[in-house]
């Protein structure tokens, strides 16, 4: 069984502080598979420089660019993040065959960032299935995460909430909006879930933003949240 990954959100609109955050906990005794998730804002604001900085921590970087435009575009982003050794970035779904023209575009590339299909933003809720698609809120995740894999994907980027939607799915699962129990209500997303239970539903990378970054004590926050993921690899092995 792979180890799980935990991504940081570097999400402060403070390029210096997000930086001071990933020294800390790079030079922290955490301990467990951990990288950093930098923002489509902060790549255009602070661009090349910024990711090369957070790419030299030896962590592994995802960044969150949420794209949908031409394969060529597409392509030339992918290219340019592989060129730095981002490990991840993402594509809409619903770019459906320009995602697959993109992924054939760069099939000779070995070094690129695999390429995760987005399904569902996290603050969406069942009404807003029901209402703009007539689907349930699974059948919605479930039809999308299937276009996202059919076309090419790597992986898919869910909420932790809908992972039995997607449990016939043999790929990369990517969970945002996680919290430790009790810190739901804090949050401003609709589908919301915590690492123990997403981990154990099929989840392989969970992205967590301010329960770390905004923590007093960030490193102490890193480490409860690698422990909860250690917890749950500890029982799916046993």
């Amino acid at each position: 069984m792979a180890e799980k990954l935990l991504y940081v959100g570097l999400d402060e609109d403070d390029r210096q502080k997000n930086l001071e955050l990933v020294d800390t906990l790079v030079g922290s005794d955490a301990e467990g598979s951990f990288g950093f998730k930098v923002n489509l804002d902060h790549t255009l604001m602070w661009g090349k420089g910024y990711i090369e900085e957070v790419v030299a921590s030896e962590k592994p970087v995802f960044v969150d660019l949420k794209m949908n435009n031409g394969s060529r575009t597409m392509s030339n982003i992918v290219n340019w993040l592989g060129d730095m050794g981002v490990a991840h970035t993402n594509v809409w779904a619903h770019a459906e065959s320009n995602l697959a023209k993109t992924v054939k575009e760069l099939a000779d590339v070995t070094d690129r960032p695999a390429i995760l299909g987005v399904t569902f933003y996290t603050r969406w809720n069942e009404d807003y299935a029901r209402n703009h698609h007539n689907m349930s809120l699974s059948e919605l995740i479930s039809h999308w995460s299937h276009v996202a894999v059919d076309n090419g994907a790597d992986g898919i980027i869910l909420p932790g909430t809908q992972l039995a939607a997607v449990s016939d799915l043999d790929t990369v699962k990517l969970n945002p909006a996680v919290r430790m129990p009790g810190q739901e209500t804090k949050s401003k997303q609709e589908q919301v879930s915590n690492p123990y239970d997403a981990i154990m539903a099929g989840s392989d990378i969970l992205v967590v933003g301010s329960p770390i970054y905004g923590s007093p004590e960030p490193v102490q926050a890193l480490k409860t949240f690698l422990a909860e993921i250690k917890r749950a690899e500890t029982n799916l092995a046993a």
